[in-house]
């Protein structure tokens, strides 16, 4: 049996060195904003970094490095409507969600151009419209209006868009996904206590090379929390952690827009192909 969740221990080591205080970067509002979660290859190449404007417009920092980490300026990456979340991953991989809820590959990113070359639309699944997308080491993972998890299925070097999306859980409100392709939730609803909690922090375990959509999920802080970030947390890990203890289950979905074919007695930790056909439209939006 679980504890409640108000007898649950809440335990987190934290270390922050800071030698000032912030430093404001005019004159743009933000929105959203993601750091490449690696390290320069060298001491004079730039580190990656994307936003979204308060108005929805894509922007590229250019000039961020170690010794200037404001960068110089911003550079304008077009679009044909308002974005509303951006993430670059490993390798410059570069996924974006627009504000009608459909999805974003950004080609060519790389030091060279880091603002790459043009936008690939990627269908989102089947009714549902996302709100934000999480992108780790090799790794996909978007968020629908209606809090399902979705990971993006058959990303390969050749083949950045990748084929189709796989729903993972429900009651999700954000995700965040590491450099090593560790997988964060904040969860509006997690059984196992005596009520439900909303805003829970959730980590999904048996995450590895041959199963990046790992298996279970463990119960982390319950109640109240609204953002998570893993994004700076490339610790690698000598043993396995299939041993760990108090995993909980997210509660099964009730909208029947979501996952129809899954079938009423199936545990939502289990995985549903929901879009055979790759969902990638194959003429590149020009901007």
């Amino acid at each position: 049996s679980f504890l409640p969740s108000f007898l649950l221990p809440a335990l987190r080591k934290c270390k922050i060195i800071t030698s000032g205080p912030w430093l404001e970067v005019p004159p743009i509002a933000l929105w959203d904003i993601s750091i490449i979660p690696e390290s320069p290859a060298t001491q004079e190449e730039c580190v990656a970094l994307w936003a979204i404007s308060d108005k929805g417009d894509v922007l590229c920092r250019l000039n961020v490095t170690p010794q200037n980490p404001a960068g110089s300026s911003w550079l304008h990456v077009g679009t044909d409507q308002p974005f509303i979340s951006v993430s670059i991953g490993g390798f410059h991989q570069v996924w974006a969600v627009a504000r009608d809820g459909s999805t974003f590959y950004r080609g060519s990113v790389s030091p060279k151009k880091p603002e790459g070359e043009c936008w690939y639309h990627i269908r989102a699944p089947p009714k549902q419209k996302l709100k934000q997308v999480s992108v780790g080491r090799t790794a996909v993972f978007t968020v629908d209006k209606n809090g399902n998890l979705w990971y993006r299925q058959g990303i390969t070097p050749n083949y950045p868009q990748g084929s189709s999306w796989e729903h993972i859980s429900n009651n999700v409100r954000k995700v965040s996904v590491g450099p090593l392709d560790q997988i964060w939730v904040i969860a509006d609803k997690v059984q196992g206590s005596h009520s439900l909690s909303r805003g829970t922090v959730c980590h999904r375990t048996g995450v590895q090379p041959m199963e990046p959509k790992g298996q279970l999920w463990d119960y982390g802080i319950g109640g109240g929390w609204e953002h998570i970030s893993i994004r700076g947390n490339a610790t690698e890990f000598s043993k396995k952690t299939s041993g760990e203890t108090t995993t909980e289950r997210l509660v099964e979905p009730t909208d029947p827009e979501v996952g129809e074919s899954e079938g009423r007695g199936d545990s939502p930790r289990s995985t549903l192909l929901v879009d055979e056909d790759p969902g990638v439209d194959r003429n590149a939006v020009q901007c």
